[in-house]
C-alpha cells in the first residue's frame, strides 16, 4: 500500500536501519480506554506472532475499566510499562499510532505531472490545505494513485494523499515512549495501520469502520490505496453512557450490559435497542455520508464495509451494520498475514477487531 511510507522521513531513525539488527517489532496502541501491543517477529519475509497485550487506562485514573481517560504523560508511561511488562514483550522498539483526530489528512487532486513537479509544487498546495503554518508541522505526501474525476470532462487527474501532524503531538509521544523505558521506532496516524491489515485482507473497494471509545475512524480503501480518511466524533463509550443514563444504572452495570448483550434482536434487549441504535445510525449516516460523496466523485462502487476496533465488537452490531449498508460486512482479520501455532486460533479470531491497530503498526516494519 502506498501507506506504508508515512512518516518514515521524520522517524528517530529509519525503520530498515534498525530492522537490519533486531527482527522484532512492537506496535503500540495508545488508546483513550485501554493501551494494547502486538510483538511481532520476523523471519524470510514471515511475521511471526511473539506476544500481544492489553491494558485498561480507566484504573490509572480510579475509573471504571472500560472507561475513556485522559491521563497524564507520567501515567500513561507507567501503563505502557505495565502492559509491556504483563505481556511478556522482549522488544523495547516501538511503532507508535497517532490518533486521527490528533492530525491532518486531505486528498488532492492534480493535473498529471512529473514526479520532479509534484515535489516542488505540494509545499504550495499544503499552505492551501493545512490550517497551521507549515513551520508547525511535519508533513507527508505521496500519490494514491490516478482516478477519472467526473469534473474532467474526461481528464485523469492525479490523486496525491497530504498528511500532517504538529510537532508538538510527535514531541509528546516521543516523551511518553521514553518515560515508559521504551525506543521509538516510528510514527504512524492510526488508521493507516488499519487500512494496512484490511487491504491486505480484501483486494476489492471498501470502507473501513474503526471504532474506538471516544471516535470513529473511517476510511475509504480503493485499488489497494487509502483514498479518504475521517473522523466522527462519537464511539463506544457513547453507548454505554446513554444506558447509564437512560436506565439510571452505573458506568460499570452499563458497560456489561452493553458488551454481553448488544443491540441482539432479543426480548430482553429491546430497551437497550432503543437506547443505542438512534446513536449507532448517527454514526453510520455520516459513514454512508462519506460514502456517496466518493462514489459521486470518482464514479466507483464501495463493495464491502469492514468493521474494527474494540467497539465493533458490539453484539448484533454486524449483523445490523448489514442490514442498514445493504452491502456484504466483516470484521477485518488482523492477523490473515501473521504466523502463529494453531492452538492459538480459537482466541486470535476474536482478536483482530480490536488489536487491528497494533498488528498494522507493527507490520509496517516490513513494508
Amino acid at each position: 500500500m502506498a501507506t506504508s511510507s508515512f512518516f518514515e522521513k521524520i522517524a528517530p531513525e529509519r525503520l530498515r536501519s534498525f530492522f537490519e539488527h533486531d527482527q522484532r517489532v512492537i506496535g503500540l496502541d495508545i488508546g483513550s480506554a485501554s493501551v494494547k501491543l502486538v510483538q511481532l517477529r520476523f523471519e524470510k519475509e514471515r511475521a511471526l506472532l511473539e506476544t500481544y497485550g492489553e491494558v485498561a487506562a480507566g484504573p490509572y485514573q480510579e475509573a471504571p475499566v472500560g472507561k475513556a481517560v485522559s491521563l497524564k504523560e507520567d501515567r500513561l508511561g507507567e501503563v505502557i510499562r505495565d502492559v509491556w511488562r504483563e505481556s511478556g514483550a522482549k522488544s523495547r522498539k516501538v511503532i507508535v499510532g497517532i490518533p486521527l483526530g490528533s492530525s491532518f489528512i486531505t486528498f488532492i487532486d492534480l493535473p498529471q505531472m512529473s514526479e520532479k513537479e509534484l515535489a516542488r509544487a505540494i509545499p504550495f498546495e499544503a499552505r492551501k490545505y493545512i490550517p497551521l503554518p507549515l513551520s508547525e508541522v511535519e508533513i507527508d505526501w505521496w500519490p494514491v494513485s490516478t482516478l477519472m474525476s467526473k469534473e474532467g470532462e474526461g481528464l485523469e487527474s492525479l490523486t496525491v494523499l497530504l498528511a500532517a501532524v504538529q510537532k508538538e503531538t510527535i514531541n509528546a509521544y516521543q516523551r511518553i515512549v521514553k518515560k515508559a523505558e521504551l525506543s521509538l521506532a516510528g510514527f504512524e496516524i492510526e488508521i493507516f495501520s488499519v487500512a494496512r491489515v484490511a487491504a491486505s485482507a480484501f483486494r476489492s473497494s471498501l470502507i473501513v469502520l474503526d471504532m474506538g471509545a471516544i471516535n470513529t475512524e473511517t476510511a475509504i480503501i480503493d485499488r489497494g490505496s487509502l483514498h479518504m480518511a475521517r473522523a466522527i466524533d462519537k464511539g463506544s463509550q457513547a453507548l454505554t453512557l446513554a444506558l447509564s443514563h437512560a436506565l439510571g444504572v452505573d458506568f460499570d452495570r452499563a458497560e456489561t450490559m452493553k458488551r454481553e448483550l448488544g443491540i441482539q434482536k432479543r426480548p430482553e434487549t429491546e430497551q437497550i435497542r432503543a437506547v443505542l441504535i438512534p446513536l449507532i445510525d448517527a454514526i453510520f449516516d455520516e459513514i454512508r455520508r462519506f460514502q456517496a460523496e466518493y462514489e459521486h466523485k470518482y464514479q466507483r462502487t464501495i463493495d464491502k464495509v469492514v468493521l474494527a476496533g474494540g467497539g465493533s465488537l458490539l453484539p448484533g452490531l454486524l449483523d445490523y451494520a448489514i442490514e442498514y449498508f445493504r452491502r456484504e460486512v466483516f470484521f477485518v482479520d488482523a492477523f490473515a498475514s501473521v504466523s502463529y501455532p494453531p492452538l492459538l486460533s480459537p482466541v486470535i479470531s476474536q482478536l483482530g477487531a480490536p488489536f487491528a491497530q497494533a498488528v498494522g503498526l507493527a507490520l509496517r516494519a516490513s513494508s
